[in-house]
């Protein structure tokens, strides 16, 4: 049997919330992409690279898992 692998994740680093735009669309910074490019590269070169992805719908999630 294999072994199963649990891997929890926050967001990169998002844009600040604007008063009139909702928390759900808010986007990644520039350090937030540099930082999730730099974080799925290590996973990567770990071989963890998972079978599965659950996450939010949010956008800065959204980004984060596809980087």
């Amino acid at each position: 049997m294999d072994t199963l692998r649990l891997t929890l994740l926050r967001h990169a680093h998002a844009q600040p919330l604007e008063e009139a735009a909702a928390d759900f669309v808010r986007q990644l910074s520039a350090r937030g992409r540099a930082q999730a490019t730099q974080a799925g590269a290590k996973i990567a070169q770990a071989d963890l690279v998972p079978d599965l992805i659950l996450a939010s719908s949010a956008q800065r999630t959204q980004t984060t898992a596809q980087l």
